[in-house]
């Protein structure tokens, strides 16, 4: 489907404005939701200017296929949605959800930091260790909130310290096929895969869908978005209040934005001017 803009003027020649087939593919906390206070207030006005024309947001994100249910209920979102940074897409249908799975299986990993805790002499502190309390007091969620975290499918969020040294970690990982990336505020400890996986099935599921090929607009703020922005046809780094700005490659074909805001007041202004830009009402 292309979407034709109002006739539009050069040099007194009338022309056809052709917009693009958006489709907005974000993170969630730090980015659309206040790091502090986990609200999207301050990202509404973007939010219903793209539900009016009808363009996409697909929440990627490191939280749970619990955790995002009641995030797009509150958001009024019925698109597909990636969990457990890039462990798997879930695909709304008739009957409920297709889950696409993209990444191992918890139990495995959590065999995996066991073993590497032992060889390694660390000491492991994470969302398997602790009760739903515990973790409230960590992340300062609610209870409800909580025990949809601790429901995890491709992953073990770990606390790890930004001072202490990943390297000998991150090699005994990856001998055995596993990463760990940092989000807002834990070491994720999964498979070999990102956010960034989600997004050739998403171009070929809206490809079919709109008609046309799609232009993503990709929002993050943390090292686990770097490789989803990278991916992306719009980049837009989100500031945090937390961390200096992520660093994103030049790429050729490739917009890359740094709004002023932080958090949803950024993601909000970066919507504002993409939209402006393809002249959408």
């Amino acid at each position: 489907m292309v979407i034709h803009n109002k006739s539009i003027t050069t040099k007194g020649v009338p022309m056809t404005l052709t917009r693009p087939a958006l489709v907005v593919v974000t993170d969630l906390d730090g980015t659309l939701l206040d790091h502090h206070h986990y609200d999207f207030v301050a990202a509404l006005p973007a939010l219903e200017r793209l539900r009016k024309h009808r363009i996409p947001v697909v929440l990627n994100t490191s939280k749970t296929r619990a955790e995002v249910q009641q995030w797009r209920a509150q958001l009024d979102n019925h698109h597909p949605y990636v969990i457990e940074n890039g462990g798997a897409i879930l695909w709304p249908t008739e009957q409920g959800e297709r889950v696409q799975s993209l990444g191992k299986p918890r139990h495995a990993i959590l065999e995996v930091l066991a073993r590497i805790q032992t060889q390694l002499s660390l000491t492991l502190e994470g969302f398997s260790h602790w009760t739903t309390d515990e973790l409230m007091t960590h992340t300062g969620l609610a209870q409800g909130p909580a025990e949809q975290a601790m429901a995890r499918r491709y992953s073990e969020p770990l606390l790890w310290p930004k001072e202490q040294p990943l390297e000998r970690f991150s090699q005994a990982l990856a001998e055995h096929d596993l990463q760990g990336l940092r989000g807002g505020r834990f070491l994720h400890v999964q498979g070999q895969h990102d956010k960034s996986d989600a997004l050739g099935p998403l171009r070929e599921h809206y490809h079919h869908e709109l008609g046309q090929a799609p232009v993503i607009v990709a929002l993050g703020d943390g090292d686990n978005d770097r490789a989803m922005l990278a991916q992306a046809d719009w980049a837009v780094v989100i500031r945090s209040p937390n961390h200096s700005p992520l660093q994103v490659d030049a790429k050729a074909g490739r917009k890359t934005m740094l709004p002023a805001g932080i958090g949803p007041f950024g993601w909000n202004q970066a919507i504002h001017h993409i939209l402006d830009h393809y002249q959408f009402d």
